[in-house]
């Protein structure tokens, strides 16, 4: 998957049933009355960071880059960035690759 395509598939688990525009590096979320916030799961960790908490995501260094997962969550996945890792294995756990 593009960063563009993970960024797009996080969005619409985390804002079912509002209005989504892809952009190049970010997806636009509209929440109503002309309000609207940006989001970049793959390379910012203050839109990642919260879901890393919540689903008890863990990270850890590799030789080669970074790995998400854990024993408990059943799914792990790995990415040149911590944040691009915890993306994917966030989507691993809800079905999506």
């Amino acid at each position: 998957m593009t960063d563009a395509e993970i960024n797009l598939a996080i969005a619409k688990i985390e804002f079912a049933g509002k209005e989504l525009s892809q952009c190049a590096d970010h997806v636009d979320v509209r929440l109503g009355a002309g309000d609207y916030t940006c989001v970049d799961y793959v390379n910012n960790w203050e839109d990642i960071g919260p879901i890393i908490e919540r689903e008890g995501i863990e990270l850890e260094v590799l030789n080669f880059g970074w790995s998400a997962g854990g024993y408990h969550l059943g799914v792990t996945a790995t990415a040149e960035t911590p944040t691009k890792a915890a993306a994917l294995c966030y989507l691993k756990m809800k079905g999506i690759e």
